[in-house]
């Protein structure tokens, strides 16, 4: 078989595999990119904490706005029975006292709880955009993993072949022991390159198993590395980015620290307290109830809360510096993503066709030129090194765009877990 007719068929093997799964894995259930994200979101501790936040923030807001409980006193003593007669322990007294909020502190103290329940829920959000963005950094990095073993396989059973016409032609003497050298080095570059391939693909299995919480050795079959879509205007994403749940609970936060300057501000006005007793007494010898009204408010001579409100103050100016930094961050980071996807978009398309192709084009010339004696063994593996370059850069971009699509999709805020809202 000429060498031609060889490097034909393992093209074809090598191309077939880095466009479709492999027969061993076309057959069986693929784990979406959307299912992996899923799964790492339901067994993330990090999420379950953010909703144990969210769900004390509710609680806190539950017993908001409420006013303080009565409080009811019984005198106990031996006053009236030795007025009255014989000694013993009798009913003295009997009051009831409730404090009367004033100033409208159980209001701003209500509008605190609603704000932070509403940023606990932005949280719980934003931390299923960071596990989501871990795993899907997980998952593309073993689909990139599969590729690059899938191609090493492909390049070790070209060279296999190469080696065996070597073999045939060097004892025919129509090769030189240089050349069956060469191809022998080859052979054994491509055996260490499915190695290393191999145990890539292994540690990021192993790293993509524990983040979903799997059994390790559990097989794990994942579709094809894609091209990502090219990203819209960066204009129209910057619209869609201010409902980015980090926006959202830094200006939530901005808002419970205004209403805790309210309700400190409120808090500087005294409770009133009403207090209504009944006394027994005894009056001529007979035993009689009188009753009492009591009205108790705080006098403000030492405190008059003006250094809370002074705190509450610079914590409001923290709150917007934060929302601020927030914000431009955000921003940054979007035009950020945005540029460099589009560039590694383009980075791809133009390898494709100035690269892959040619390299392509030249192997096929080269191979040509070597069965025709033209050209030198040494030349034809050149140009064989050549185009196993170009293939494996070109799945090495495919890689970034998916990476950079991923953070494209964390500086928007856009999840992909459709259960955050019916949890929340």
């Amino acid at each position: 078989m000429r060498i031609l007719e060889i490097y034909g068929a393992v093209t074809a093997l090598a191309i077939l595999m880095l466009i479709v799964p492999s027969l061993a894995r076309a057959d069986a259930n693929l784990l979406s990119l959307e299912t992996a994200l899923e799964q790492a979101v339901n067994v993330s501790p990090l999420v379950a904490a953010a909703y144990a936040n969210a769900d004390v923030r509710r609680g806190e807001l539950n017993e908001s706005g409420i006013w303080p409980n009565p409080h009811i006193e019984v005198e106990v003593g031996n006053r009236i029975a030795r007025e009255g007669g014989p000694s013993g322990w009798q009913t003295q007294a009997y009051a009831i006292s409730q404090a009367l909020p004033i100033g409208g502190r159980l209001t701003e103290r209500r509008r605190v709880s609603e704000f932070q329940l509403s940023a606990a829920h932005k949280q719980v959000v934003l931390a299923v955009l960071g596990v989501e963005y871990q795993a899907a950094v997980a998952f593309h990095q073993l689909q990139w993993a599969i590729g690059r073993a899938d191609l090493a396989l492909a390049q070790l059973q070209q060279a296999k072949h190469f080696h065996t016409v070597a073999e045939k032609r060097h004892l025919a003497g129509d090769l030189s022991v240089r050349e069956t050298l060469r191809l022998q080095l080859l052979l054994h570059e491509a055996e260490a390159s499915l190695d290393d391939a191999l145990r890539t693909q292994r540690d990021a299995e192993l790293h993509l198993l524990t983040l979903l919480a799997f059994q390790p050795g559990k097989r794990v079959d994942l579709p094809p590395l894609t091209l990502p879509a090219m990203p819209v205007d960066i204009e129209r994403l910057q619209q869609l980015q201010d409902n980015h749940p980090a926006l959202a609970a830094a200006q939530q936060q901005q808002f419970a620290a205004m209403a805790q300057r309210d309700e400190v501000n409120a808090e500087r006005i005294p409770d009133l307290e009403i207090r209504l007793g009944r006394d027994n007494e005894m009056f001529d010898g007979r035993r009689g109830a009188s009753y009492s009204v009591g009205l108790q408010v705080e006098l403000p001579l030492w405190s008059n809360g003006k250094g809370r409100l002074q705190a509450k103050d610079a914590e409001v100016r923290r709150a917007q510096d934060e929302l601020r930094f927030v914000q431009a961050e955000a921003q940054q980071r979007l035009r950020q993503s945005h540029s460099q996807l589009t560039r590694l978009l383009d980075r791809i398309q133009r390898h494709q066709l100035n690269v892959l192709a040619r390299a392509e084009q030249v192997l096929a010339m080269t191979e040509r030129g070597y069965n025709a004696g033209e050209l030198t063994l040494t030349e034809l593996i050149d140009a064989t090194q050549a185009q196993w370059r170009a293939a494996q850069e070109q799945l090495d971009l495919l890689l970034l765009a998916q990476q950079q699509d991923t953070e494209l999709r964390r500086a928007l805020g856009k999840t992909v877990s459709s259960q955050v809202e019916h949890r929340l």
